[in-house]
């Protein structure tokens, strides 16, 4: 198995089982940072029907000035 599929497989049981927006959005974010290795993200849900940002956002090591206005926008 390769490491996409790894990663996928996590992502996918996350989707299942995380209790809360904020478990899956930290742990999705955890698996991806480990698998890619940034140093920055910017992670949300969005509405299905709308795809307006939900409340479940997880910001990291982006500077304030960038996350700020995109999340006003939204």
């Amino acid at each position: 198995m390769s490491k996409t599929d790894r990663v996928a497989d996590r992502v996918r049981g996350l989707c299942a089982e995380a209790a809360t927006t904020a478990e899956l959005l930290t742990g999705v974010r955890d698996h991806l940072e480990a698998a890619l290795g940034f140093a920055g993200s910017l992670v949300s849900a969005t509405d299905p029907e709308t795809t307006a940002l939900g409340t479940g956002t997880t910001v990291e090591n982006l500077p304030e000035v960038m996350a700020v206005p995109w999340m006003q926008n939204e």
